[in-house]
């Protein structure tokens, strides 16, 4: 179950359906150790990548092209069920910082877009947080706050946060279309996130209307790099990013 829950606003009408909050970690797959690979083929500079949980050999390719970044999905079908984050590789990696970034078009809403804090590559495995966008059952009007380690058993905890924004993206009954912005910070033992329908300015970081925070457990003050995520591509499906902002 979920350590900490917000919700900021019901369904938008009678018989919408809800996200059960407090979703467990067993709705993951975990990544497969004997299989990490290389997420991404091929990944345009200046990025790197790495899986936190990886659906068979699907590998996702990544390009840059005057500061749009595409990620497409894999080739063939195996199970949508990758999900990697990717980073700026001129960014120096830092125990404080911020990413942020527009989304720009999607395949289908089961597609899955995100920030990535503290992201943490080593031998054994890769860590990070990631504040997303939710999918399961299709509410995409909420997000969650997840914790990664892909050399843990599981690779990725209970759900750490999950925070409802109806009121801000549900509009006349309907999802309040792309292009979306996120900007998530971690600073010292917290993560905070703001996240808003465009054309608009960066609301408050303490706006309850567009964004949340958590504490962070005392395990997870590693220095990592700001980034991003993507997640749940079936073949030939892509997200799009722009005004891609990490910074210390």
């Amino acid at each position: 179950m979920s350590s900490h829950t917000s919700v900021r606003a019901r369904a938008p009408r009678a018989g919408s359906l809800l996200l059960v909050v407090g979703v467990s970690a067993a709705c993951v797959p975990p990544v497969n150790p004997g299989n990490p690979g290389n997420p991404g083929n091929p990944i345009d500079a200046p990025f790197a990548a790495a899986a936190v949980t990886r659906d068979g050999d699907e590998t996702f390719a990544l390009s840059n092209a005057e500061g749009t970044v595409t990620v497409t999905g894999p080739a063939t079908h195996v199970g949508g069920n990758t999900r990697v984050v990717f980073w700026h590789t001129n960014v120096a990696p830092s125990l404080d910082h911020q990413s942020c970034a527009t989304w720009t078009s999607q395949s289908d809403g089961r597609n899955q877009q995100g920030a990535a804090l503290r992201i943490q590559v080593t031998e054994t495995g890769t860590r990070a947080i990631t504040v997303t966008k939710n999918v399961f059952a299709g509410v995409n009007w909420t997000f969650n706050v997840h914790l990664w380690d892909t050399a843990a058993t599981p690779g990725v905890r209970p759900t750490l946060y999950q925070l409802e924004l109806a009121d801000t993206f549900v509009r006349d009954g309907a999802l309040v279309p792309l292009p979306w912005r996120m900007c998530a910070r971690a600073i010292g033992s917290r993560v905070e996130f703001v996240v808003w329908p465009l054309p608009g300015n960066q609301p408050a970081w303490n706006d309850p209307a567009y964004g949340g925070g958590v504490e962070l457990p005392a395990d997870w003050m590693n220095v990592g790099y700001p980034g991003w995520y993507a997640g749940h591509l079936e073949p030939g499906e892509h997200l799009t990013f722009n005004e891609l902002t990490p910074s210390p």
